[in-house]
């Protein structure tokens, strides 16, 4: 009978535990523990990762309003902040000084010096003509600080390096204008010496010696220069009517060491490859040798 009884209150309180959890849903003392145990395991988890700022380091205030690309940082780069993107974005914003000229880097890559820039001869078309105009000024800007230089310094070099007489003429004004200018004529030729001492101390070694070219000496149009020389030109004193061959600019030339100067133009030039120069006068040949023979006359 006592057996029945227990049952029967076990099976009540069952009963009750039932209704209880249909009404009111789980009690918390009716979670399993082992879930609970997940739940903190997650809670832990979350606690010991670190912050996003933290994460990244401290996001800069400029890009705080900054649209991100969808997976980035604010603060991480991408290919449009790398320098080279951003100095062609500056680049394509700012305004140039001159307009840019289509079609510019169609030119042929052989074009890299001014001599072989005007071998290939102007173009017919006016939008041909103006991107090999607009070369031509580029290649004189890029070299005209060497050949102010070497005017000054190694004359020799300016004068291997300069253009020649029949290619300056060929070029357009806006080109020359940036280029050495040649010059084959008579002129002045002067040797002086600037000296700073007393009428009792020896010249030698107190004086400066100054050489100059003077062309159109006499006129109201003369240009004087101050001459850079090299070679047997060293040797030479003051002449009055001398000849002239050489490169000038910003107010120097570089003055060939000779009398007679023989320059080559190329292939193709108009009435022989080769000139030659004295006191103004030209010749052509179509050879060395024949260019050789012709200076011979001149001396």
């Amino acid at each position: 009978m006592n057996a029945k009884k227990i049952i029967y209150v076990v099976l009540g309180l069952l009963a009750v535990v039932a209704l209880s959890r249909w009404l009111g849903g789980p009690s918390e003392d009716t979670i399993p523990v082992v879930d609970r145990g997940v739940d903190r395991g997650v809670d832990r988890d979350v606690e010991r990762l670190p912050s996003f700022e933290s994460a990244q380091g401290e996001v800069d205030p400029e890009d705080a309003g900054r649209e991100t690309t969808p997976g980035r940082a604010p603060g991480e780069a991408t290919e449009r902040d790398t320098p080279e993107r951003a100095l062609t974005e500056r680049t394509e914003r700012e305004p140039r000084g001159r307009p840019a000229v289509p079609g510019l880097s169609a030119l042929p890559a052989q074009a890299g010096t001014l001599r072989s820039w005007l071998a290939q001869g102007e173009p017919e078309g006016s939008k041909d003509r103006e991107i090999w105009v607009a070369r031509g000024l580029a290649l004189a800007r890029e070299r005209q600080p060497r050949m102010r230089e070497w005017i000054q310094s190694d004359p020799e070099r300016a004068l291997e390096e300069a253009l020649t007489p029949r290619m300056f003429a060929a070029l357009p004004e806006a080109v020359q204008a940036l280029v050495e200018r040649p010059v084959a004529e008579e002129g002045f030729y002067g040797v002086m010496a600037i000296c700073n001492h007393g009428p009792d101390e020896e010249h030698i070694g107190s004086c400066e010696i100054r050489h100059e070219v003077v062309l159109g000496f006499g006129t109201f149009d003369a240009e004087a220069f101050q001459a850079n020389i090299y070679g047997a030109r060293e040797q030479k004193m003051t002449v009055e009517q001398d000849s002239i061959y050489g490169v000038v600019m910003d107010g120097q030339i570089a003055l060939h060491e000779h009398d007679v100067v023989i320059v080559d133009d190329g292939e193709g030039a108009e009435g022989g490859r080769f000139a030659v120069y004295y006191r103004g006068e030209v010749r052509y040949a179509d050879t060395r040798a024949d260019a050789e023979r012709i200076r011979d006359t001149f001396q």
